[in-house]
């Protein structure tokens, strides 16, 4: 049997490590909390509605975490129509939900039996590299649909290695010439799981390390290597933070 529309994507998600959807029961997205339900390895778990998710997907965008907003739709033969139903604007207009998400996402797509395979694949490895949400909407007619296309997995992201090996030698070249030097790592360390590697880098360097306001806790700070916040041109010349009470004024120089 060939897959549906829901199945293909939930089968992608789940080869990329997805093992929960959050979600509300709703008419329009039912053959999609279907397809979740029963599939083997990805739990429901009852939470909030598209516009509420917002709130969510939002903070995921400015939190550069790669989450997958699915949302159901009306069937396409209401949305040609411009019918008045509920869980609408009651304007005809069925896809301004997905303008309103769009600022929030890193990429978007309408799934259907002729793209999903395709947009699947280019919606995955959006969220990979930028590290940020995506939307993905489904016709409710069109969900239980067998796939029409195809298309090959993409590679998760990775460096080029000619790229990166320049990369090194050109800070390799500025720490030779320097005569101090300061780690100051940012949160994608810990959104790419490379803390372990960082931490590593820090340990065999000898480099002290500083983190800004939100890159706090990347690393472990109850460590020699750790000299405090930065804050840029918020710091007077003592190195402290203008108003900051004597515990917090551990900054960097």
């Amino acid at each position: 049997m060939p897959q549906t529309v829901a199945e293909y994507v939930l089968n992608r998600l789940h080869d990329i490590g997805v093992d929960a959807v959050f979600g509300v029961p709703g008419d329009f997205a039912f053959p999609v909390q279907d397809a979740i339900v029963h599939h083997p390895d990805i739990a429901w778990v009852g939470g909030i509605g598209e516009l509420s998710a917002l709130n969510a997907v939002a903070g995921a965008y400015a939190e550069n975490l790669p989450v997958f907003h699915l949302t159901g739709m009306p069937a396409t033969e209401v949305q040609s129509a411009r019918s008045l139903v509920h869980h609408t604007l009651g304007n005809g207009e069925f896809d301004f939900f997905r303008k309103m998400a769009d600022p929030v996402v890193c990429a978007s797509a309408i799934m259907t039996p002729h793209n999903v395979a395709a947009e699947t694949e280019r919606l995955i490895e959006a969220a990979l590299y930028h590290r940020r949400p995506v939307y993905m909407a489904f016709p409710s007619d069109l969900a239980n649909q067998p796939v029409l296309d195809s298309a090959v997995a993409l590679d998760q992201p990775a460096s080029d290695p000619a790229k990166l090996e320049a990369a090194v030698d050109a800070v390799v070249a500025e720490l030779s010439d320097a005569t101090t030097a300061c780690i100051l790592p940012g949160v994608l360390v810990a959104r790419l799981g490379l803390r372990d590697s960082l931490q590593r880098l820090v340990n065999a360097s000898g480099l002290p390390f500083a983190t800004m306001f939100a890159d706090k806790s990347v690393l472990d700070e109850q460590q020699p290597a750790y000299v405090g916040m930065y804050n840029g041109t918020l710091m007077d010349d003592d190195g402290c933070t203008p108003g900051g009470s004597d515990s917090s004024r551990r900054t960097a120089s």
